[in-house]
């Protein structure tokens, strides 16, 4: 493998770890703010059963992915079953591949340290840098993921 494959592949690892983590503290901050507008107990005041800790909540998306990893798939009989397992891959895959270009930054700028001058190669934080034409593809993919929700409503075959 080639050194800017590998680099390419750490970025798009940490970018879909990142986004992931960040979706499922952000349904979490959305709980709490649910649960204080209906006053009522939330994740911020629940925690371990049986124990006296509650760790504020944090360990909700932990819990939220293993239900959903241990969670019974069911596909119903009279559904096209290839098109109605694609239809969310192809949601997912669409907003994924938006964050492609957008740019994060670089990781080991220059600096100081105890009077040493460390001059540090900037990482360019962008999975895809070669696209200059980053706006026009992110209102692309924006648009690709509504295919996703036709593609599921066809292959349920309801009205």
């Amino acid at each position: 493998m080639t050194p800017i494959l590998i680099a390419a592949l750490v970025k798009i690892a940490l970018l879909v770890g990142g986004l992931m983590t960040g979706a499922a503290y952000f349904v979490l901050l959305e709980r709490w703010m649910a649960a204080w507008v209906q006053d009522r107990r939330g994740p911020n005041r629940v925690g371990i059963p049986l124990t006296d800790i509650k760790l504020f909540g944090l360990g909700q998306p932990l819990a939220d992915g293993l239900k959903f990893i241990f969670k019974e798939e069911y596909t119903p009989s009279h559904v096209d079953k290839a098109l109605f397992g694609v239809a969310p891959i192809v949601i997912l895959a669409a907003a994924l591949a938006i964050f492609a270009v957008i740019p994060f930054g670089s990781v080991i700028p220059d600096f100081e340290l105890f009077g040493y001058q460390f001059s540090g190669d900037a990482v360019n934080l962008v999975v895809a840098p070669g696209v200059d034409i980053g706006l026009i593809y992110v209102f692309a993919l924006s648009s690709i993921a509504v295919y996703g929700v036709i593609l599921g409503g066809c292959a349920s075959n309801n009205k």
